[in-house]
């Protein structure tokens, strides 16, 4: 019985009506249906194919009216939509500006046209033209006219060298029209790197190697802020195919592409939340490319110095090249197999060896390998078996000697 000194009990709040059977929880709803537009925006979008399966995360701010109901919900729909489509451009955007082995296309809007692409394997990206259209050079006229100090080393017949040179992004779209700028704001080129000639395996007969142009892209976010990424131009056609198949081994630039990508990454989150264009940002960019430039050219020298260990060692008859020979001349005529790919013939030794000679006889490089790793290269068709006459002429090229037959 209940004192009478006691404020007498409230009773319980009325509970909402309960959904339809087995309805999921309202924000679940939401979620999918917000989930279900973005796709469909995306799936409408002339770009939409390059962020499809690769979707982050929409962050939402909206405001829900509860005293005018149908003046509420019509501004929580266009503000939602607003907010869903931003995000589909931004997204489609970013993905236009980075794609893999192209240039962003003032002039079509696009990283998918025909002009992003570099013609040819030696091509480096040398700006842009009036209109916006990405404007292509050999690597070797274009050291020649930024005066490279060591160009002449280029064109050395003994041993071309590599070279590297950054090149700033205002003399990049200086020749823009200014109904262009606002575009090259949105997607700007704020400086590169340019090395080349790497020699790769599998390129078309007449090209000694490949020019790679590593571009530093900035965007701008729809609410302020700004990102940056690392772009690699390179391979053209012919090329394209080689440069993505070439094994680790033949890219010397790896190292510091990764650490430029780090690097970059850290000044994106840093200038994020900015609202307005910081003098730092454009100083830090600069820096990382400056960066990146004195790596390769240390990894480049590195290996020039094992290069000519290399051949000390092979002139005195204690050359690392000796076990592959002894592995060719022991090899049976199954244990060589051709990598069309590559052009190259791989001699399989013992304890995994896998040797990769040029069919003229010399030695690209030797790996390691699995059984499992060289059965399933033979199942995707990479590698087939050699013929005995193939056998027999590699043979022959690496002792110096005529070939049966």
């Amino acid at each position: 019985m209940p004192r009478k000194d006691m404020p007498p009990r409230r009773p319980p709040p009325p509970r909402e009506p309960p959904g339809p059977a087995g309805s999921p929880p309202l924000g679940k709803q939401i979620h999918d249906s917000i989930l279900a537009d973005v796709r469909r925006r995306i799936a409408r979008s002339p770009g939409g194919h390059l962020v499809n399966g690769r979707l982050g995360s929409l962050e939402l701010r909206l405001e829900v009216s509860l005293r005018d109901a149908a003046a509420g919900a019509e501004r929580l729909a266009a503000e939602l939509d607003r907010a869903v489509q931003r995000f589909v451009d931004e997204a489609v955007e970013a993905a236009a500006s980075f794609r893999p082995g192209r240039a962003f296309c003032h002039r079509c809007e696009s990283a998918g046209c025909a002009h992003a692409a570099p013609p040819g394997p030696r091509d480096a990206f040398a700006g842009y033209s009036p209109t916006g259209v990405p404007r292509w050079t050999d690597f070797g006229q274009l050291c020649l006219d930024l005066r490279h100090p060591e160009i002449d080393r280029l064109y050395d017949e003994t041993g071309p060298a590599i070279l590297v040179q950054p090149v700033d992004g205002p003399a990049l779209k200086a020749d823009l029209l200014p109904e262009f700028h606002r575009s090259a704001r949105r997607h700007d080129v704020a400086g590169q790197v340019c090395a080349g000639l790497f020699p790769i395996p599998g390129l078309p007969d007449g090209e000694r190697g490949v020019a790679l142009t590593f571009q530093a892209v900035v965007t701008e976010r729809s609410r302020g802020g700004r990102r940056v990424g690392l772009n690699v131009l390179g391979g053209g056609r012919g090329g394209e195919e080689a440069l993505g198949a070439a094994p680790p081994e033949c890219k010397p630039w790896r190292g510091a592409l990764l650490w430029a990508q780090a690097r970059l990454a850290e000044v994106s989150r840093g200038a994020g939340a900015a609202r307005t264009a910081d003098a730092s940002f454009d100083r830090r960019v600069a820096g990382v490319l400056r960066g990146m430039a004195r790596r390769i050219e240390a990894d480049l020298r590195g290996r020039g110095r094992r290069t000519r260990h290399a051949e000390e060692r092979h002139r005195s008859g204690e050359r690392p090249t000796r076990k592959a020979i002894d592995d060719l001349r022991a090899a049976a005529t199954d244990a060589v197999l051709v990598d069309a790919r590559h052009a190259t013939l791989a001699v399989l030794g013992e304890r995994g060896r896998v040797h990769f000679f040029a069919p003229e006889g010399r030695l690209v490089s030797s790996v390691h390998y699995t059984k499992d790793e060289i059965a399933k290269r033979m199942r995707l068709g990479w590698w087939r078996p050699a013929t005995q006459a193939e056998v027999d002429a590699l043979r022959a090229r690496v002792e110096g000697t005529t070939p049966p037959g």
